[in-house]
């Protein structure tokens, strides 16, 4: 009868066996010793130490400027910011958000203002520069598409 209950259940047994040999090894296993590096027994070990920069004076913090106290409420119709090379739909919905739709608001953007705005474009940073779209909407506010098409190729 013993024998045939062995027989009948002889996964369940490894299975238990297997995890108690598992336990064994666990407990019994060698042990990783940690040398100090200063074996002195009445002082104990020395630690290192490490020397951690001093945080930013807050002169240094500042925000960026905000971008609401450069922008002028637009007077007339809204102009279609992405006749400016380089800016494409993200950006000029990214324009209407912030409170800039006609070209002579971008145009009338002092160094802080473009810094402000600039800072508010996301992944699109330091492209307003690059791509000169201040110079582009002043050429655009001024119907100057001679100059513009010149300077910057064709419109289309």
């Amino acid at each position: 009868m013993t024998t045939q209950i062995l027989i009948d259940n002889w996964p369940l047994i490894l299975g238990v066996l297997a995890v108690l040999a598992t336990l064994i090894a666990i407990m019994t296993g060698r042990r990783q010793r940690v040398e100090l590096s200063d074996p002195d027994p009445i002082v104990g070990p020395t630690l290192a130490r490490v020397a951690v920069p001093d945080p930013l004076p807050p002169q240094l913090v500042t925000a960026p400027p905000v971008l609401a106290a450069v922008v002028v409420p637009p007077a007339g119709p809204v102009d279609d910011l992405r006749r400016i090379k380089g800016l494409g739909p993200k950006v000029a919905a990214r324009f209407g958000e912030l409170g800039i739709t006609r070209f002579e608001q971008l145009a009338a953007l002092d160094a802080a203002g473009q810094a402000a705005l600039d800072a508010q474009l996301g992944s699109f940073a330091g492209r307003m520069a690059r791509d000169r779209w201040v110079e582009q909407a002043a050429l655009l506010a001024s119907d100057d598409v001679a100059t513009f098409e010149a300077q910057f190729g064709k419109l289309s």
